[in-house]
């Protein structure tokens, strides 16, 4: 294998590779603003206790990835294939079961949090236990956004996606700006769930939407 530099073929292959960068960002800024902000404007034991929280809360998500992560290729597959009915079949499948492992999940979570966060990091961060209760009800729609994002990526829809999370982290921003301030770590758990519950209904929305035009509309645009 010969490996050769060629600047017009880097510069569109970044430019081929950005949408897929922007939606990893953004997604990471999504899931961090809370902390950051709380950072800023509470202290550091509020920071400590919501950090235990969220940290419970991304664990969870080793139950949807396997799904995200078999799922993938084949959608992708579908897609190339303009097996738009079995993609659609496959997308509501898929959607529906992350609904309700998301849901069995959340209620777990919920109901031993005081134990799991005793367990996890101890009785110094008591606090964290009411904060995970909250965030336990961003579960199913965290799940059902991954793979509402994988089945975007899946039909090459990275640009929308990337709007659809900048428009949510511009929310989010702007909705901890109120409400840490006024309730503190408490504020920002709630904000965590409205803007999942925002996310998961943009995205939706664009999957659907695009997903019911006629056939020979998405030929084109794909």
């Amino acid at each position: 294998m010969r490996l050769s530099w060629r600047p017009g073929r880097a510069r569109n292959l970044t430019a081929e590779s950005f949408p897929l960068f922007a939606v990893s960002l953004l997604s990471l800024m999504h899931a961090k603003a809370d902390t950051v902000m709380l950072g800023f404007m509470g202290s550091y034991s509020d920071v400590a206790s919501y950090q235990a929280a969220y940290k419970l809360l991304e664990a969870s998500r080793f139950a949807v990835r396997p799904v995200i992560m078999v799922l993938f290729p084949l959608l992708a597959a579908m897609a190339a294939r303009r097996e738009w009915d079995r993609l659609r079949t496959y997308m509501g499948r898929a959607l529906t079961s992350a609904g309700w492992i998301g849901g069995a999940v959340a209620g777990v979570l919920a109901l031993g949090a005081g134990i799991l966060v005793r367990l996890a990091f101890g009785g110094q961060y008591a606090d964290a236990g009411p904060l995970l209760r909250v965030l336990v009800l961003s579960v199913p729609l965290l799940y059902v956004s991954n793979v509402a994002i994988m089945v975007s990526q899946a039909i090459s829809r990275e640009r929308e996606v990337t709007t659809i999370l900048a428009i949510c982290v511009a929310l989010n921003v702007g909705a901890n700006l109120i409400a840490i301030p006024r309730w503190g770590p408490l504020g920002a758990a709630w904000t965590t769930v409205g803007s999942e519950l925002l996310l998961a209904g943009m995205l939706l929305r664009s999957n659907a939407v695009w997903l019911a035009q006629p056939l020979a509309t998405k030929e084109s645009i794909a």
